[in-house]
């Protein structure tokens, strides 16, 4: 039955797959960017990331940050401000097309990009406006919505395509 080897390679392969990912990607903001906060996703392919602290040691937009991470060290990152006014301030970063090692990698880069302006205002004082940033009953709210959002998305278009060629 080609559904339920449909299922079997989603339940084997495919979504351990990810979850991995999704681990390592974790671990990696943990470590390389200490001051960002997240909520670990429960669906979706991404996080959406809060990194007001680090955009606020250069006194830039996401919008800024991302390109100027691709223009620096190839990183692709999506602003969050691209969702809404809401979303200002935050990255969304995907695990899904990319192997354990490339996400390493990619933090790896933005980690160097941090650092490099860092470097740059060594000896400047930015006291309290740099604490990391809080997770808001909004954000969580909000976050939450996105996600219902994006799960039913794939749910509605996985069962169309199991039901059209089963």
């Amino acid at each position: 039955n080609k559904g339920s080897v449909i299922k079997t390679f989603l339940k084997e392969r495919v979504i351990p797959t990810y979850l991995q990912r999704r681990d390592c990607m974790a671990l990696c903001l943990n470590q390389y960017l200490p001051h960002a906060a997240y909520m670990l996703p429960d669906a979706g392919f991404y996080f959406f990331v809060n990194i007001n602290y680090y955009l606020k040691q250069r006194n830039i937009s996401d919008k800024q940050f991302a390109e100027q991470l691709f223009e620096q060290q190839k990183v692709v990152a999506i602003p969050g401000s691209f969702f809404g006014t809401q979303g200002s301030g935050y990255l969304r970063l995907t695990f899904v097309a990319e192997s354990e090692e490339r996400i390493k990698e990619g933090f790896e880069r933005i980690k160097h990009f941090i650092d490099s302006f860092i470097e740059s205002y060594k000896g400047l004082s930015f006291s309290p406006f740099l604490d990391p940033p809080k997770r808001t009953l909004f954000f969580d709210f909000f976050y939450r919505i996105f996600i219902i959002y994006y799960t039913l998305f794939y749910f509605f278009i996985f069962n169309y395509f199991y039901f059209v060629y089963d």
